[in-house]
C-alpha cells in the first residue's frame, strides 16, 4: 500500500469509528434522560416531589422534546409545598410545554384544569377540562376537575352530572374522593338530605372525623340539631379531648334548647383549650340561663386572655 492509500485508509478508519461513537453519545444521552425520568417518577410515587423536581429538571435538559417528562415536571413542581406559591405558575409553564409537544394527550388538560381550580380561575379550569374530554383517550380526572370548577361557579346541576360521569370512569381507589365531592356539591346546592347518606357511606370506608362533621352539618341544616349532636357523640367518644367537637356539640345543644348539656360541653372544651372565644360563648350561654354572675366571670376571663 502506497503512502497516499495509507493516509486514505487511516482517514476512512477514523471516520467509520466516529459514527458509532457519535451514535453511542446520543444514545447515552437519551438513556440518561430516561433513567432520570424513571427516578423522578419513583420519587413522586413516594411523595418526595421536591427531589423529583430536581431530577426531572436535569432530565428535561437532556431531552427537551418529551411531553410526558414535562407533564411530570409540572406535577412535581406544584406539589412541592415549600415553594407552592411560585410553583403553581412555574408548573403551568411546564404543562403548557407538554401540551405544545403533544396536544393529543388528555392527561395534561386534567392537570391544567387542576391548576386553574387551585388558582380560583374556575372558568379556565372548565375550558381546559373540556379540551381534555374532547381527546380520543379521555383522562377521567378531566371530569373531576370540571365538576369541582362548575360547583365553584354555582352551576350545581351541571357539576352534579359531571361528577356522576367521573364516578362511572374513575379507578376504584378514587371512588371515595369522588363520592365526597358529590356530597359536597349536593351540600352546596342545599340538598342536605341527599348529601347525608353519601357522607355516611364515605365515613364507613375512610373512618375520618371530617365526614362526621359533614354529616352533623347536614343534619343541622335540615333542622335536626339533636340528631346532629348525636353524630358528634361518635367522634367525642373516640377523641374526648377534641375541644372543637365539644364546642360544636355545645352549639347544637343550645339550638336544641338543652342548655345544661351545652354548659357541660363548653366547660370541657375550656378545660382543654382556655381561649377567649370559648369563654365568650359560654358567657352568652350563662346570660341565656340567667346566671349573670357566671356571665360576668367568663367575660372577665375572656378579657384577660
Amino acid at each position: 500500500m502506497n503512502k497516499f492509500a495509507t493516509v486514505l485508509f487511516i482517514l476512512w478508519s477514523l471516520w467509520a469509528n466516529a459514527i458509532p461513537a457519535v451514535a453511542q453519545s446520543g444514545s447515552g444521552k437519551d438513556k440518561a434522560a430516561r433513567d432520570l425520568k424513571y427516578q423522578g417518577e419513583m420519587l413522586m410515587g413516594r411523595g418526595d416531589y421536591g427531589a423529583a423536581r430536581v431530577v426531572l429538571l436535569r432530565a428535561s435538559k437532556l431531552n427537551p422534546n418529551d411531553p410526558e417528562l414535562f407533564l411530570n415536571l409540572g406535577r412535581a413542581t406544584y406539589n412541592t409545598m415549600e415553594r407552592f406559591g411560585q410553583g403553581v405558575e412555574e408548573a403551568e409553564g411546564y404543562l403548557l410545554k407538554s401540551m405544545t409537544l403533544d396536544p393529543t394527550q388528555s392527561r395534561v388538560f386534567a392537570h391544567l384544569a387542576e391548576l386553574k381550580v387551585i388558582q380560583g380561575k374556575h372558568q379556565e379550569a372548565v375550558d381546559y377540562a373540556n379540551r381534555g374530554i374532547k381527546n380520543k383517550n379521555v383522562w377521567a380526572d378531566c371530569y373531576y376537575y370540571k365538576a369541582v370548577a362548575l360547583s365553584n361557579l354555582k352551576r350545581g346541576a351541571e357539576s352534579l352530572a359531571t361528577i356522576d360521569q367521573y364516578l362511572s370512569l374513575c379507578h376504584p381507589t378514587k371512588r371515595s374522593l369522588a363520592l365526597e365531592t358529590k356530597a359536597s356539591i349536593l351540600e352546596n346546592m342545599g340538598r342536605y338530605s341527599d348529601a347525608l347518606p353519601i357522607y355516611e357511606e364515605v365515613y364507613k370506608d375512610k373512618k375520618q372525623d371530617t365526614y362526621l362533621f359533614r354529616e352533623s352539618n347536614c343534619l343541622e341544616k335540615m333542622g335536626k340539631p339533636l340528631q346532629a349532636a348525636k353524630v358528634l357523640d361518635k367522634l367525642i367518644v373516640n377523641n374526648p379531648q377534641d375541644e372543637a367537637a365539644l364546642v360544636q356539640r355545645a352549639r347544637l345543644y343550645v339550638k336544641a334548647g338543652d342548655l345544661k348539656s351545652a354548659e357541660a360541653d363548653y366547660s370541657r372544651a375550656i378545660a382543654e383549650l382556655p381561649i377567649a372565644a370559648y369563654y365568650k360563648e359560654r358567657a352568652a350561654l350563662y346570660k341565656k340561663m340567667g346566671r349573670l354572675d357566671l356571665y360576668q366571670k367568663d367575660l372577665k376571663s375572656a378579657a384577660a386572655l
